[in-house]
């Protein structure tokens, strides 16, 4: 649950988190060279109080997310291709991508990484990775990973 009282300050914001998820469809490979992976979620937020011009007391989204992955070399080189989508009160957005995982040591623990992705209408604002809230476009991204 997720809590704010801002009462000493102009107005008061209370929002009480309640996400809800089915169960993931999750196979195991199909062999040591593929992997697919499919989700799907629920989540809402509910609780709302505010003061204003304030005319929502909840919101509600639901989306999903599916992954495909060969390795061409086992333990190597992996091609994927990935999408998702959510859509609630603000609209609907979509996410398609598909890159190279490059296993430097044969484990999934040290990856470099190249993606390239079309985003429409994200619905989100991240900084360290290409989202912008209402962003609709291309974008090239690499990651590099290190697990110790």
């Amino acid at each position: 649950m997720l809590e704010r009282d801002d009462s000493a300050s102009s107005g008061r914001l209370e929002a009480r988190w309640t996400p809800s998820r089915l169960p993931r469809l999750r196979p195991l490979p199909v062999n040591n060279k593929n992997a697919f992976n499919i989700n799907r979620f629920l989540l809402g937020f509910s609780g709302y109080v505010g003061t204003g011009d304030f005319d929502r007391q909840s919101t509600f989204d639901q989306g999903g997310s599916a992954f495909l992955g060969g390795c061409f070399v086992p333990r190597t080189y992996e091609v994927y291709g990935r999408t998702s989508a959510l859509t609630g009160p603000y609209g609907t957005a979509q996410e398609y991508g598909g890159g190279l995982n490059w296993y430097l040591n044969g484990t999934r623990q040290n990856r470099l990484t190249v993606e390239g992705l079309y985003i429409n209408r994200s619905p989100i604002l991240n900084f360290i990775y290409p989202y912008r809230a209402g962003f609709t476009g291309m974008a090239i991204q690499t990651q590099y990973m290190v697990v110790y």
